[in-house]
């Protein structure tokens, strides 16, 4: 009678391994997340050489230290020593734990037989091994611990081994089931301790069960669930922006601006209970001195502000862009020179030159894919000797039509002369490999770090609106300074933002905003005209191409060459050794043909200087 049985690892023979098993896979993709290099540009930009250090610059550095504490994964990596505590533990259980094989039924080692053994042998055997140890014959033998049931079960294995290799049928099901007796019940094992189960412990594991799939795993998935959702796609709190894009108008101040940033959701959260308006007029009375530099518009926008918890935001703003605190305005010699160190490592972008363009195509058409190309050099603040710009860098040639890693924007393994793109945000206009970091911005007061990040976006003047979105640029395609000595290497840097024409035919003025988020006074404004003409220019434009200077031996060649004196002749000449140079090149073409070809304009260009 067949049946099954659920057994527990009592002995600790398999749990182990099914512990070790969900340990691994959760410690192991853990240690890669926390021994991965932090790949950010804050991490990996260089830095700005500068021994400057600002009033207060203990608590900054302790502000500093705390992000890195952040930074750290403190969680996670506790989780890691965990995990590999546990994997240690259970490595440790699988060696000391003996191993008991499940032992299979064989009527050859149970009598001892080998399996070359014949027939006649087996059947002289049994005759044998019954005069031997048939219960009838055989007396239990106390010093071997024998008893009458277990001669009994050693004799009834014997008859079963027998039959097993005497009998045909018994033969076959031991064969099939491997078991004389035919299909025998089995066992599943569940690789868990009994102890699990057994009475007074299940609830506790059923507690486990309901905090890990009712509490936890929700609380996980909620956290994260409702984090993307607080948040825009730049990381900002939805409710902030909102709150932003409220105060923000058409003809905004920088004092607006200071104003609208106190709205933020943040500020809430960090000022809350009694810090709301603690210290409030301490604070107002201090930007309110002459030395803190505020304007009399700014001072009467901070005093209409009702709520004491955005008004203490907008007074610490205020006391923090003005640097209360610092007396004095006046430069001495030593802070004029460390000024000015930091300043020649500024990456000043200066815009060159600024168009448009479709790869392949002289014309722009009507929704046609169309290309920003802004050319510019790094120029730092306070550099003497700028060199002129080569004129021949300012020109952006359009990629082969086989080279798709090029056309696509990225950079082709092959081909020089083309240039890496910067990052965009709606394709990979990055070489990775080949890109160069500007350093981070030298903000000494500022208790993070932060890599430059230049935005570029065309406004409509005339309209008073963004007229292309903002395209996002962190890395360079050349080095901006050397390594040596810092100084620019006034390498021609190029942005490509990429958008899709306007479907409508014209000439469109927009004004391109090149816009650095560290420093102020970087920023660069040109204004650009985006010459959207009809398809069938293109069609004009490429059958001029197509035409090709008259042969001189026609009439129609001579009549030119009549008209010219000689200039279509040499136009002619230049051609004929071009077209001569390329067959020359090609394997395929016949020799005969080329030389040919060349006689018959050599015999031209005798004519020509004769006359």
């Amino acid at each position: 009678m067949s049946g099954t049985d659920y057994n527990y690892d009592d002995n600790g023979q398999f749990f182990p391994f099914f512990i070790l098993t969900l340990t691994c896979l959760v410690t192991l993709p853990l240690t890669y997340n926390v021994l991965k290099k932090n790949e950010d540009i804050e991490n990996t930009a260089p830095r700005i050489q500068s021994d400057f250090k600002p009033k207060h610059d203990d608590l900054i550095q302790a502000q500093r230290r705390a992000q890195k504490r952040k930074e750290f994964k403190t969680k996670r990596t506790i989780a890691v020593v965990l995990g590999y505590l546990i994997m240690a533990w259970m490595v440790y259980k699988i060696i000391v734990t003996k191993r008991i094989m499940p032992k299979i039924w064989d009527p050859y080692d149970i009598l001892g037989l080998s399996r070359s053994t014949s027939e006649q042998a087996i059947k002289k055997h049994k005759r044998l091994s019954s005069l031997k140890y048939h219960p009838d014959k055989v007396r239990p033998d106390a010093s071997k611990n024998e008893t009458v049931e277990t001669l009994n079960d050693r004799w009834v294995e014997m008859s079963k081994a027998y039959s097993a290799l005497l009998d045909e049928e018994v033969r076959n099901n031991w064969i099939q089931y491997g078991h004389p007796d035919g299909k025998q019940s089995f066992s599943i094992g569940i690789a868990l301790p009994k102890l699990m189960i057994s009475e007074g412990n299940g609830k506790y594991v059923l507690l486990f069960y309901a905090l890990i799939l009712g509490v936890a795993l929700p609380y996980v998935v909620g956290k994260w669930w409702y984090g993307t959702q607080a948040l825009t796609k730049d990381g900002v709190i939805i409710a902030s922006a909102g709150k932003i894009f409220k105060e923000y108008k058409e003809e905004i101040t920088i004092g607006g601006v200071v104003a609208a940033t106190s709205t933020g959701e943040e500020f809430q959260q960090l000022l809350k209970g009694p810090k709301s308006d603690a210290g409030l007029s301490k604070v107002e009375k201090s930007i309110a001195a002459p030395e803190a530099g505020l304007s009399d518009q700014d001072l009467s926008r901070l005093k209409e502000i009702e709520d004491p918890l955005r008004r203490k935001v907008l007074a610490l703003l205020w006391a923090y862009l003005a640097r209360v605190d610092l007396g004095d305005d006046t430069l001495e010699n030593s802070q004029y020179a460390s000024a000015m160190q930091v300043a020649r490592q500024m990456p000043n972008f200066v815009v060159a030159k600024a168009f448009f363009k479709v790869i392949g195509d002289k014309v722009i058409t009507p929704s046609a894919l169309v290309q920003l190309v802004v050319k510019g050099r790094i120029i730092p603040p306070g550099t003497k000797h700028v060199p002129e710009v080569n004129e021949a860098e300012l020109e952006d040639i359009d990629p082969e039509e086989g080279d798709l890693d090029a056309l696509l924007g990225r950079k082709s393994a092959k081909s020089r002369r083309k240039k890496p793109i910067a990052n965009e945000p709606t394709a990979d206009f990055n070489n990775k490999e080949n890109s160069i970091q500007p350093p981070l911005a030298h903000a000494p007061y500022f208790a993070r770090n932060h890599s430059p990040r230049w935005r570029v976006f065309l406004t409509d003047a005339g309209a008073g609106r963004i007229g292309v979105p903002p395209f996002t640029f962190t890395e360079f395609d050349k080095p901006i300074f050397e390594a040596a000595d810092n100084t620019p290497t006034f390498n021609m840097q190029t942005f490509k933002c990429q958008f899709q024409a306007p479907p409508q035919v014209g000439q469109f003025a927009f004004k391109m905003h090149l816009i650095c988020d560290s420093y102020v006074g970087l920023d660069s404004t040109v204004d650009v005209v985006l010459d959207v003409q009809d398809m069938s220019k293109v069609a004009v434009v490429e059958s001029e191409d197509e035409i090709s200077e008259p042969d001189e031996d026609t009439l129609a060649g001579q009549m030119q060459a009549m008209k010219g004196g000689g200039g279509a002749t040499g136009k002619r000449k230049k051609k004929a050794v071009k077209a001569d140079e390329e067959e020359e090149d090609d394997e395929d073409e016949d020799e005969s043909d080329t030389d040919g070809e060349v006689e018959e304009v050599s015999d031209t260009d005798t004519e020509t200087d004769e006359e």
